[in-house]
């Protein structure tokens, strides 16, 4: 693996065929509820690839044409493409808002078409949010009322159940949700779905070689696997000219090089990627596994205070997996630099998260096994 040409590599971008298709459907119907749907939908997709100014003009357009007489469908549209847009400009509380007042609207109009697919954001909503029980009923709701030609819901919904799968510790029974997930998207044309399970395949496998490495257990074949899927990403990402993730994958990489060692690789790679573009929950794994690269090579005085920056970011809102990770490295900092005690203190903290995740995976593999026996 060559890192730097990954920051060079030039790919030709490829035509979105489902914006294509949303364009056309906008163009020659005469429905003005199907323009009102093909239009937000565009801005979802726009909002999805961080293309916000394209989004909200494209919600403008409608609002322009309907003014106060929206209709419900029309309504629940607008309010589900704000909602998606707002989940990828990480402002959660707005997202989870305007999805479910697309999701009220829907259900309370009966609009059989529309609510299948709030459900399934709401269920991915609720994912991020650790809130599983809600996931799970949204989950079942979308899977229960999409029928089989709606790609949008079937895929969102196979991905978000995959994930939890993934996210639950089995892979295995998160494989055909995958599955799914990509035949539905690619019949559809929605690349940006594609590239949504690329990333996540690739950070579920990095986040499982990061927690072997906490806990002391060599993986290397998995980080073989989840580097190839890291790089796979990325140079999907580039053809389809996705921007709104660039950090992440180069993230992804980094933290593989430095569970394998490649302390100078890692910090190069670490080094260049711009905080201001991660998630803030993400923010922290950069700097901790920085801070052991340089550590590692000897710079102790430097990796010491780049870890004690870390340290005063930790924060009871921290999931279980960031507690694990950042407190396994902080650890391994600490011992370098001679200091025991604290050394002992992060790692009983990894320890104890450790073990309340391995118990949380455990319930929600219980909840889900009633969904995922529908791939089978």
């Amino acid at each position: 693996l060559c890192t730097r040409s990954l920051w060079r590599h030039e790919v030709t971008q490829v035509e979105s065929r489902i914006l294509k298709a949303l364009a056309l459907e906008a163009k020659t119907t005469t429905d003005p509820e199907r323009w009102a749907r093909a239009v937000c939908r565009s801005a979802s997709h726009f909002g999805r690839q961080g293309r916000i100014k394209e989004a909200m003009d494209a919600m403008a357009t409608v609002r322009g044409r309907f003014g106060t007489n929206l209709t419900p469908a029309v309504g629940a549209w607008l309010m589900l493409a704000e909602g998606v847009m707002y989940f990828f400009q990480e402002r959660p509380v707005e997202a989870a808002d305007r999805t479910r007042r697309a999701y009220g609207l829907a259900a309370a109009a009966k609009l059989e078409h529309v609510l299948p697919i709030c459900a399934a954001w709401l269920a991915h909503i609720d994912f991020n949010a650790f809130r599983f029980e809600a996931m799970a009923l949204h989950l079942e709701e979308a899977l229960t009322l999409a029928s089989a030609d709606d790609h949008q819901t079937q895929a969102r919904a196979s991905l978000v159940l995959a994930d939890a799968l993934h996210f639950a510790g089995d892979f295995q029974a998160a494989r055909p949700w995958y599955e799914k997930a990509r035949i539905h998207a690619t019949t559809e044309g929605d690349e940006v779905t594609l590239s949504a399970l690329l990333q996540n395949v690739a950070a579920m496998r990095v986040g499982n070689v990061r927690m072997a490495d906490a806990v002391g257990s060599a993986a290397p074949a998995e980080s073989k696997r989840a580097m190839m899927e890291a790089n796979a990403a990325l140079y999907f990402d580039i053809g389809i000219g996705t921007t709104l993730l660039s950090a992440l994958l180069p993230l992804l990489q980094g933290q593989l090089l430095t569970v394998e060692g490649k302390f100078r690789e890692a910090e190069e790679l670490l080094s260049r990627i711009d905080r201001s573009k991660l998630e803030a929950k993400s923010v922290p794994l950069l700097l901790v596994d920085l801070a052991w690269c340089y550590t590692a090579q000897g710079r102790v005085d430097d990796g010491v205070a780049l870890a004690s920056e870390v340290a005063s970011q930790l924060s009871p809102m921290m999931d279980l997996y960031e507690v694990v990770c950042v407190n396994a490295r902080l650890s391994q900092i600490a011992e370098k630099a001679g200091n025991l005690s604290d050394s002992n203190r992060f790692r009983d903290a990894s320890r104890t998260a450790y073990q309340v995740q391995r118990d949380q995976q455990v319930q929600l593999r219980q909840r889900l096994d009633p969904l995922s026996q529908r791939a089978r």
